[in-house]
């Protein structure tokens, strides 16, 4: 796991900008109408997810809580697919998702 850390830090950097990004936003009109933290939070999406599909292996030893195909399939979808992306399912996970993962990988970072 220790060769993994800049990876862990990765993740948790990226989940601490989604937080900083969407902190004054109320709710999913406030979000949906505002496009700059949209595409910040879409961007950091991207690179998060790419950086657990490099640790999907490894994690995926340590824990089954956390659909690890799911995220690999969301990174795609960011990257290639993007068209097909709805906003809701952006709000979806900055509300649902990343405390799950920012718990998760924290507790990562500590083995």
């Amino acid at each position: 796991m220790k060769d993994n850390k800049i990876h862990f830090e990765h993740i948790l950097w990226c989940i601490k900008n989604i937080k900083d990004f969407t902190i004054d936003i109320k709710d999913f009109n406030d979000f949906k109408n505002d496009i700059k933290t949209i595409r910040a939070v879409e961007r950091e999406l991207e690179t998060m997810t790419q950086s657990i599909k490099d640790l999907w292996v490894e994690v995926y030893k340590v824990s089954g809580k956390i659909d690890w195909k799911a995220i690999a399939w969301m990174r795609d979808i960011l990257a290639h697919h993007y068209l097909v992306l709805a906003d809701s399912i952006i709000w979806d996970i900055i509300i649902y998702k990343i405390p799950e993962l920012e718990k998760e990988f924290r507790r990562y970072l500590k083995m």
